[in-house]
């Protein structure tokens, strides 16, 4: 069988070493640029529609885990020369600062994700046009991410996840393996700190709070944003199987299940993944919110983690927990059985026939 190859013309982003190319969006003319140092599609929020403040409402839904960008996940028909993509995964976010260099007037960009579709991807610059090139019928992106509908309840005190009971987290760590066994990985919880202007709320957690931005540089990150009142909990994943590799990366999905705010009412069952995190031997993440200046008008969140491991191309699904946020600032961690998950996360097989 012949291979499949796209040819399309670029052109050179004016006074910038960049290449532009025209593409289409849910059929709408689209200018990003090609962009091998971005790991995913990221478009401006005009793009689609999408009013910026709404990026700060998404950015209070996911306050509970990992997403702490100001970042909406979509998924658009993409539209490149001849081939077309049902259902591409895209970040929208507010680049205009960055874009604002480029005089061509950029829609966002197109990055590694996409050039990972092909085997090969080759520049002529004398022509100016670009060849993608791969076997035909090959999908390279990975196609774990879709779940199945999610029935959530809270029962006599009990999470309960389509009809099953989920048992709380009552020690330090948890062990979490593939389907295969051919990962293993630890997630211990460290303690939960209450933070108020890029300082601790107790002073005896200031030693802690003073290691941890050390140590762990999204912590900085957000005692920089000096945040009124907020409460964060350090996570550490070590690798156990296959000890010292390299390569792996963790990946997070985020579905909120339950908000006490109302204006939450529409996200319910939104989901996006968190950019991917080097697990090389160990790793720390932090689950981190903004809390109103009074914890007894607080509002408490339930969302849905599922946790990847990306090996190259290939994703395996690892573990998942229901984490609950409570109005106090403390977080409570509930496991999803891996029966339970596998029945959640739809299988490569089902999703390559629901894309044809």
């Amino acid at each position: 069988m012949a291979d499949e190859v796209l040819k399309v013309p670029f052109e050179c982003a004016t006074g910038k070493n960049a290449f532009l190319i025209h593409v289409r969006v849910d059929d709408k003319p689209v200018l990003p640029i090609l962009d091998t140092s971005s790991p995913e599609t990221v478009l401006q929020p005009g793009i689609l529609g999408i009013n910026p403040a709404e990026l700060a409402r998404d950015q209070r839904l996911h306050a509970a885990g990992a997403l702490r960008t100001n970042v909406i996940n979509r998924e658009v028909e993409l539209r490149v020369g001849n081939m077309t993509w049902k259902r591409w995964p895209v970040k929208v976010m507010d680049q205009s600062q960055v874009l604002s260099a480029y005089l061509d007037n950029p829609d966002g960009v197109l990055g590694l994700d996409f050039l990972q579709e092909f085997s090969s991807v080759m520049f002529d610059l004398e022509d100016k046009t670009v060849t993608f090139n791969r076997p035909r019928g090959q999908n390279k992106r990975h196609l774990f991410g879709n779940l199945r509908r999610l029935n959530f309840a809270v029962k006599n005190g009990h999470y309960i996840l389509n009809d099953i009971a989920l048992e709380r987290v009552s020690g330090h760590s948890v062990e979490f393996a593939t389907g295969d066994q051919s990962c293993k990985v630890r997630v211990a919880f460290l303690e939960t700190v209450l933070v108020s202007n890029g300082e601790p709320v107790g002073p005896s957690n200031r030693n802690l709070l003073a290691k941890w931005s050390e140590s762990i540089p999204l912590v900085s990150e957000i005692l920089k944003r000096k945040d009124a009142f907020g409460s964060l909990k350090s996570l550490i994943y070590t690798l156990i199987a296959p000890e010292g590799r390299k390569g792996l990366q963790l990946r997070e999905q985020l579905t909120l299940l339950w908000s006490a705010d109302p204006a939450d009412k529409a996200a319910v069952g939104h989901t996006g993944f968190g950019l991917p995190m080097q697990l090389a031997g160990q790793l720390s993440d932090v689950q981190y919110r903004n809390l109103s200046v009074s914890l007894d008008h607080s509002i408490s969140k339930i969302m849905l983690q599922i946790l990847y491991i990306q090996d190259g191309r290939r994703w395996k699904t690892l573990g998942s927990f229901v984490i609950g946020s409570k109005p106090n600032g403390d977080y409570e961690f509930y496991i999803v059985p891996r029966s339970l998950l596998d029945q959640i996360v739809v299988s490569k097989k089902e999703q390559e026939k629901s894309n044809k």
